[in-house]
């Protein structure tokens, strides 16, 4: 019986630390792209741009990382694809919204820039991340981050 509670931690831990950041930062883009933009701000093209690849690099990161979590043997290059397409996916459902938003529209650019982020993003936390993870582990036997 022990051994099915530890399975259950181990469910509930992957949620809490890998699932639960990815979840929670689509919402936290939902809600910034639910507000129209302040008249105050000034948005150049490039900034914008700028901040939509960041923003969807580091939602490409968190899916990697919460793919990473799934007990399917499978070639790693499967949740690459699956972590890009999810966030260009999500990418692509904003701008939709944000055609509904009063001074917001929908913008190919800024799909561009979702994925062209989201592509970045995982590779970057795959090669650093977990690149870092595996040499911990090499020299000093440590789990994963």
């Amino acid at each position: 019986m022990k051994k099915g509670c530890g399975h259950l931690k181990e469910i509930y831990k992957n949620i809490l630390l890998r699932w639960l950041p990815a979840v929670g930062y689509c919402m936290g883009l939902y809600v910034l792209s639910s507000h129209p933009i302040p008249e105050k701000i000034p948005v150049s093209l490039g900034a914008d741009k700028l901040l939509h690849f960041f923003a969807y690099a580091v939602l490409g990161a968190f899916f990697f990382r919460a793919f990473k979590t799934l007990k399917i043997k499978i070639n790693n290059n499967f949740f690459v694809l699956a972590s890009i397409f999810a966030a260009t996916l999500y990418g692509i459902t904003d701008e939709i919204h944000q055609h509904y938003i009063t001074s917001r529209c929908f913008d190919v650019l800024d799909i561009i820039c979702n994925m062209l982020g989201s592509i970045f993003g995982v590779y970057f936390y795959k090669f650093s991340v977990c690149r870092h993870y595996m040499l911990r582990k090499k020299n000093h036997g440590l789990t994963k981050p």
